[in-house]
């Protein structure tokens, strides 16, 4: 994630150096730009805002006690967000245990019809398709907005990019898949 600041950028994998090597500013930067998407991510794996913030604290806390391990020709995004999916995972692995056998779940919806399931699974294969058939950029800014689930601030700012101009190619993107997806069931219903 590159951010401007003061007419430069400053990417996540040398700040992540910068940290490494002790720069305090280096990593107080970083773990402030990381904060919120981290939030998110694991609000998407928990389904709990209150699990989220803390797990996301507790992932920004393991960042920075092991930042002088992350290699600095690597990516930076791919590796903090593993060290949030684990403690995401560990946690719900703490929470399954700890529900006795005989509790419901929480969350206690009917399962949907074989049918329903069935289109669905067809429905999203079509869609992972059409995004392997996009080019390269549609894909990341489509994966940052819609999976990682960038504000249109935070993915023009990671994209290098005005907000204009962002919402014109996320526009043209999302055009582009509803056409593939489109193409795609058409071919499947013929």
């Amino acid at each position: 994630m590159a951010v401007p600041g003061n007419g430069c950028v400053v990417s996540d994998e040398v700040l992540a150096g910068r940290a490494g090597r002790g720069d305090a500013a280096a990593l107080s930067r970083l773990l402030s730009r990381w904060s919120a998407p981290l939030e998110r991510f694991c609000r998407r794996l928990t389904h709990h805002d209150e699990d989220a913030r803390d797990l996301a604290q507790d992932a920004v806390m393991r960042v920075a006690r092991s930042i002088a391990s992350f290699d600095p020709d690597r990516p930076f995004a791919p590796w903090i967000y593993r060290i949030a999916k684990n403690a995401c995972l560990h946690h719900l692995d703490r929470e399954s245990r700890r529900r006795s056998p005989t509790e419901p779940p929480e969350q206690t919806s009917p399962a949907p019809p074989p049918e329903i399931i069935v289109a669905r699974r067809e429905e999203l294969a079509r869609i992972r398709a059409a995004l392997r058939g996009l080019p390269g950029d549609d894909r990341e800014l489509l994966r940052l907005k819609l999976v990682e689930g960038l504000d249109n601030r935070e993915l023009a700012a990671r994209l290098g990019i005005r907000r204009g101009a962002l919402r014109t190619r996320a526009s043209r993107a999302l055009a582009r898949l509803r056409t593939a997806v489109e193409a795609a069931s058409k071919e499947v219903g013929s």
